[in-house]
């Protein structure tokens, strides 16, 4: 939550309504991605859902990132 607050405002809102879009609940092991320009830089960002928190959360959360960027690619 703390780096999502330190976006600015408009890129704030893209990334809530991603969100919202999407169905992001949270869930351990979701992810959704948004694309954001910053000035004449683009910043990929994604949420990934760590549900409670638990360590089989934090493992499945994990486990969905390295599926999603380093074996399946970007």
């Amino acid at each position: 939550r703390a780096r999502l607050d330190a976006l600015p405002a408009e890129a704030r809102a893209l990334v809530c309504g991603v969100a919202q879009a999407t169905a992001f609940d949270g869930e351990a092991g979701a992810i959704a991605e948004v694309f954001v320009r910053e000035g004449e830089r683009v910043r990929r960002i994604a949420l990934l859902g760590v549900g409670g928190g638990s360590e089989p959360d934090w493992e499945r959360a994990g486990g969905a990132l390295t599926a999603r960027y380093l074996v399946g690619g970007p």
